[in-house]
């Protein structure tokens, strides 16, 4: 029964994708603190070229029991990091 529904959710057609949807991609780690952030447009399965691009320009924001910490955008490494 689950091959079944897997099949026909499947054939369902793809939403498009919108222009102001993200990838965020971090790794959380129990008792560890967030060492990089990456911040890529939202490319859809169809494009040729597959990769999305990573977004040198977001203000990215970490939020811990009501502190901020803000995340600086590193050109060599292209991950937003934390400089506190």
């Amino acid at each position: 029964m689950t091959f079944i529904s897997l099949i026909i959710s499947a054939c369902n057609p793809v939403p498009e994708a919108v222009n102001d949807n993200y990838v965020v991609e971090a790794y959380l780690f129990s008792k560890e603190p967030i060492r990089e952030v990456v911040v890529k447009s939202l490319v859809p399965l169809s494009d040729p070229e597959g990769e999305s691009k990573p977004i040198e320009s977001a203000n990215v924001v970490l939020l811990k029991d009501e502190s901020l910490y803000q995340l600086t955008y590193n050109t060599r490494t292209r991950k937003y990091e934390y400089l506190g």
